[in-house]
């Protein structure tokens, strides 16, 4: 049977992280990045155990990675017009306050520093919960800071084999139909 060829279509995803800003171009029908800008951010140590950056250098750095995309996109013959979406993923573990009434911010964006463990094990717990291996409300929060999960290794098993394929399954999702409207 004969491949149909699929019209491109590009997704935006802008990855604000603690240690730099990047913004991504990627082609969904041939499941590649096509373009992308990163620029690290400078991280400031008041005093022993404290992270702070400055909220206005984020803001730059995100700004500046878009603007180099867009500009490499219309180098490569693409138009910023093209891209059909762009999601966004953040710092969760840090507050900047601004001034309601001058926008400005207040202090510095405070970092808290080593939430590695709980960042990944909330990413997995959505994961788990998005392949229906548990209900969000059979998760303990006062268990969140360390997970030993208590099943057998049969259990397991087949919990991972049901996440694997929901995985593989979302891969192969067809995201330009629903995205050329």
């Amino acid at each position: 049977m004969p491949e149909t060829k699929r019209n491109p279509c590009y997704v935006g995803s802008i990855d604000e992280g603690t240690s730099s800003a990047r913004f991504l171009i990627f082609d969904v029908t041939k499941r590649k990045v096509i373009t992308s800008h990163q620029i690290e951010i400078k991280q400031k140590y008041p005093q022993e155990g404290w992270v702070e950056q400055d909220p206005k250098e984020i803001l730059s750095a995100v700004l500046n990675c878009i603007e180099k995309v867009v500009e490499n996109l219309e180098d490569i013959g693409i138009a910023a017009s093209e891209i059909k979406a762009i999601g966004i993923t953040n710092q969760r573990e840090t507050t900047v306050v601004w001034d309601k009434n001058t926008g400005e911010p207040l202090h510095n964006a405070i970092v808290r520093p080593n939430m590695v463990e709980s960042t990944a094990l909330g990413a997995a717990i959505l994961a788990g919960v998005g392949a229906g291996l548990f209900e969000i409300g059979d998760v303990d929060a006062s268990q969140m800071t360390k997970f030993s999960p208590q099943i057998s290794e049969d259990e397991r098993d087949l919990r991972y084999s049901k996440w694997k394929m929901a995985v593989e399954r979302s891969m192969k999702w067809d995201l330009s139909s629903s995205l050329d409207n």
